[in-house]
């Protein structure tokens, strides 16, 4: 985690968020191996709250436009 934080103070990251992921029955890497032998493996994807996510981002990003006159688009 202290490499995420560090990365997040050099670009200026507001938060992080961290998904589930897939991981194959057979995969190739040892830590990943020792996973899936503990009956890790399968897709851990959460795509709903993947989505509210983006749209978190989408609405900040709109509220930052609309707070800066000269970014607003033209409608």
């Amino acid at each position: 985690m202290p490499g995420v934080l560090r990365t997040m103070a050099r670009v200026g990251a507001r938060d992080h968020t961290t998904f589930g992921g897939r991981l194959s029955p057979r995969p190739r890497g040892r830590f990943a191996r020792a996973a899936a032998e503990r009956g890790l493996d399968g897709d851990w994807r959460d795509f709903e709250q993947i989505r509210h996510w983006t749209h978190g981002i989408a609405a900040n990003l709109l509220r930052a436009r609309e707070a800066v006159p000269h970014l607003r688009c033209a409608q």
